[in-house]
């Protein structure tokens, strides 16, 4: 499955950001939420919100760089900004964390959503939130247990068209009848019996198929990889 980018890592900073070695952390695809398709998201820009950290630890949160992280004595807020209203439905951690991350909504009424960090395991760790949050920003405070903890890498999963969509979950099916779903094909048979297959589209082996003219056929293109 591609993962989506959206936007570019920006951040304001006076200091630049310190090199380091560590390999690449590398972030396996995850499968579809139940509310739509689930993509990988990218802050479009960054901000620290108190003194507890610099602007560079705050982008290494987001480098995939292992290495590299946020270490802090005391709690650390930062702002995420996204290029247009998106809904972040899970958060992934790399790592364990001697601490835990609040998720605050910034729209001034709904609850923090705190995710404990520890003992979960070295390899990347997802969370669900139970209330997915719909914003073009949203608020992170890190709380560590114990002073110099380090909080290492941080994957933002949800849906970029949240706008439409926010109070409303779109089911696959409904969405079908308003577009085609991305990196989808659409075949329509033309007044009688037409003979298909895979192999005609994607390559590869033959799988043969027959449909009627009245009947509308969606590949996804992912899902025959």
């Amino acid at each position: 499955m591609a993962n989506m980018i959206v936007g570019q890592l920006g951040v304001a900073s006076s200091g630049a950001a310190t090199a380091t070695s560590a390999a690449v952390v590398g972030s396996p695809p995850l499968a579809p939420h139940l509310g739509g398709p689930t993509e990988r998201i990218r802050p479009a820009k960054l901000s620290s919100l108190d003194s507890a950290s610099s602007p560079a630890q705050i982008a290494a949160l987001f480098d995939e760089r292992a290495g590299s992280g946020l270490v802090s004595n005391e709690t650390a807020k930062f702002r995420l900004h996204f290029s247009d209203v998106t809904e972040i439905q899970r958060v992934g951690i790399y790592d364990d964390a001697e601490g835990a991350l609040a998720i605050i909504p910034d729209d001034g009424k709904s609850a923090e959503q705190v995710i404990d960090l520890r003992k979960n395991g070295a390899r990347w760790n997802r969370f669900d939130l139970p209330n997915p949050v719909s914003s073009d920003s949203l608020t992170m405070e890190w709380r560590p247990a114990k002073p110099g903890a380090m909080l290492r890498e941080i994957e933002l999963w949800g849906r970029t068209d949240a706008r439409r969509s926010v109070g409303q979950p779109v089911r696959l099916p409904d969405a079908l009848f308003s577009g085609l779903p991305p990196r989808s094909h659409e075949f329509k048979g033309a007044g009688s019996d037409l003979p298909i297959s895979v192999a005609s589209v994607f390559g590869g082996a033959k799988v043969g198929s027959t449909v009627s003219g009245s009947t509308r056929i969606l590949v996804a293109s992912n899902a025959c990889s």
